[in-house]
């Protein structure tokens, strides 16, 4: 007695040319039985995960940039600011002083 359990539909009962008797593919037995079940064809794009995303080059240079001032005892911090006019300005003046 052979059990084919890894070749098996997922409980439909309808044999497919896997679990058939004869391991040999049969395309007119395939093409019958995609008529009989009233299947059409797809078209379906994956993504290739193994393959190296692009970075840009801006990005490179700000993680290089970040990795300089990490190494030279910079961290980054979020920074919440009232929004009450007092504060707009004085980030404004603050801006524009460490640019000059």
């Amino acid at each position: 007695m052979t059990a084919h359990t890894a070749n098996t539909t997922s409980g439909n009962n309808h044999d497919t040319a896997e679990s058939s008797e004869s391991d040999s593919f049969d395309e007119s037995e395939f093409n019958e039985m995609v008529a009989e079940w009233g299947l059409e064809p797809i078209k379906a794009y994956a993504r290739i995960t193994s393959q190296k995303k692009k970075v840009f080059r801006a990005a490179e240079k700000k993680r290089e940039y970040r990795a300089q001032r990490k190494v030279e005892g910079f961290d980054q911090y979020v920074v919440e600011v009232p929004a009450d006019e007092d504060a707009i300005r004085s980030g404004r003046r603050a801006r524009r002083a460490a640019s000059r």
